[in-house]
């Protein structure tokens, strides 16, 4: 069953000439080259438009292209030939550690398990050792692939989960910074544009002409979208291809990228979502948004949105500030900080607690002894990094979204997407069940899939149908639910000015 799936894996891309799609991509596209990011992390200076510009050309790419040219990377490393020669010449090397870091994980976890400081010490070694490599990575080559190869996708062959090509219809924006604080602070934004003219186009609301009119449903619909990666790699570009179908669905996306960990430890990445927010309301006149994140992105979607909705936390967040967290946010920024009316909120298998999964009466039946130890163990990585050394002062030593919940006496509609396979199945559980129980409105949607299915693209399911009744079924239900969202905010008075 093995061998005939990877063989699947393989025809697929065969058949679809990828070494030739890709060297054209290498030769063809100056946009590798052009549009490189010199700074840190792809810091770049923030081209800011005319604030009095209308609602529609705001989100208009600067060159006016509503293709994938636009598209930008983190980083690119280097910004010359040799920068793209040296990155292939060490791709293979990163993989093959990658590998031998995988195959090998459980000789750590079984070595650490029987004394808690050296579990710590282990911790400590990878996050300063492996870790920073992973991320660098993950921010050059697997970016820079999707940015020049998958997305732009010239035969049309790279679906998203609704089936249809990444970026057809979809508008790609500029990376701005949002925030000086940090150099991960940026946010690009994919908006709705008709520009496939076939009888083939089919779209899933409402949009003006096949001229490429910007879309004209019933108001601007915004999205903020927060990536995942364990707090500790990846960014929004690597997960871009599974939030399209949303900007099919007439829905302007913004994808954040936020400080990762263990460099940045909590709050630091709850305080940049929150500044985000600012940004939208303040940079480009969003009113009202609904906030969209996948593994450690949906524990920050719902953090955030328990900081928007509870001036209590914000207050507390104030007051507890230690100077450890000086480059993170200073207390005096806070009171200037004006959000959007959040319209709901999507949680998709998200890191929720670090409790409800770590004991052993936890583990699924479903999956073998090893999978579990291995799922426990990863995750308790993820979140010592994630909060290794805050403070424990700051936010009174909440750290984790079922933290704040019982401080909440407000809270928007929120759904839980979450895989039975998955451990982190018992956090959204737990968070649901805390979340009714304040009388809040709150939906769990359960797949029969491991973690990150939604974001897996469609070919990784191996040419098999289960993307189908899987991450396409999920995708569908998030859509229903933010447009009843929209819907009911439409009826809701407007927020203060």
């Amino acid at each position: 069953m093995f061998n005939k799936r990877l063989l699947d894996f393989f025809f697929f891309f065969f058949k679809q000439k990828t070494a030739y799609e890709m060297l054209r991509s290498l030769v063809g596209s100056e946009m590798c080259i052009r549009d490189s990011i010199n700074a840190e992390y792809g810091r770049r200076v923030n081209l800011q438009m005319p604030r009095h510009r209308s609602e529609s050309s705001a989100f208009l790419p600067d060159d006016g292209v509503p293709t994938g040219a636009n598209l930008h990377a983190l980083r690119v490393q280097g910004s010359s030939l040799v920068g793209v020669i040296w990155m292939i010449i060490v791709t293979p090397f990163v993989l093959l550690f990658g590998i031998l870091a995988i195959v090998t994980s459980p000789v750590p976890m079984f070595m650490t398990a029987l004394s808690g400081w050296s579990r710590l010490l282990f911790f400590r070694i990878i996050t300063s050792t492996a870790i920073p490599i992973l991320a660098r990575f993950l921010d050059t080559v697997p970016t820079w692939l999707v940015m020049i190869w998958w997305l732009p996708d010239y035969y049309k062959t790279h679906i998203a989960q609704d089936g249809r090509p990444c970026l057809e219809g979809i508008a790609v924006g500029e990376l701005h910074v949002y925030s000086d604080r940090h150099p991960r602070e940026t946010v690009q934004a994919l908006t709705p544009w008709l520009s496939d003219t076939s009888s083939t186009a089919q779209v899933t609301a409402p949009v003006a002409s096949a001229s490429g009119d910007w879309f004209q449903g019933p108001g601007p619909r915004h999205v903020l979208y927060i990536h995942g990666g364990g707090f500790l790699a990846a960014n929004a570009v690597l997960l871009m291809p599974s939030i399209t179908p949303f900007v099919r669905a007439g829905y302007t996306v913004w994808c954040i990228n936020y400080p990762l960990s263990p460099e940045s430890q909590h709050p630091a990445s709850i305080v940049s979502v929150l500044r985000a927010l600012d940004w939208l309301r303040a940079q480009r006149n969003v009113d009202k948004v609904s906030i969209v994140g996948d593994s450690a992105g949906g524990h920050l979607a719902t953090a955030a949105a328990a900081f928007v909705e509870c001036p209590g936390l914000l207050k507390r967040l104030e007051e507890t500030w230690d100077p450890s967290h000086a480059r993170a946010y200073h207390p005096d920024e806070i009171a200037k900080w004006r959000f959007p009316r959040l319209t709901g909120v999507v949680s998709l298998y998200g890191v929720l607690d670090n409790q409800s999964w770590a004991c052993k009466s936890k583990r699924l039946s479903q999956l073998s002894w090893l999978e579990n130890k291995l799922s426990q163990f990863g995750l308790e990585l993820c979140t010592w990094s994630y909060c290794k050394a805050s403070s424990p002062t700051v936010l009174d030593g909440r750290k984790f979204f079922c933290d704040f919940i019982p401080e909440l006496d407000k809270y928007p509609a929120c759904l839980l997407v979450c895989g039975t396979l998955d451990i982190l199945v018992h956090s959204s559980r737990r968070a649901a069940h805390m979340l009714k129980g304040k009388g809040f409105q709150c939906q769990i949607a359960e797949y029969e899939a491991r973690h990150a299915f939604v974001g897996l693209p469609p070919v990784l399911y191996f040419g098999g149908d289960s993307w189908k009744y899987l991450s396409a079924a999920a995708t569908v239900k998030i859509v229903n639910f933010l447009d009843e969202c929209h819907a009911t905010s439409n009826t809701a008075s407007s927020p203060p000015k």
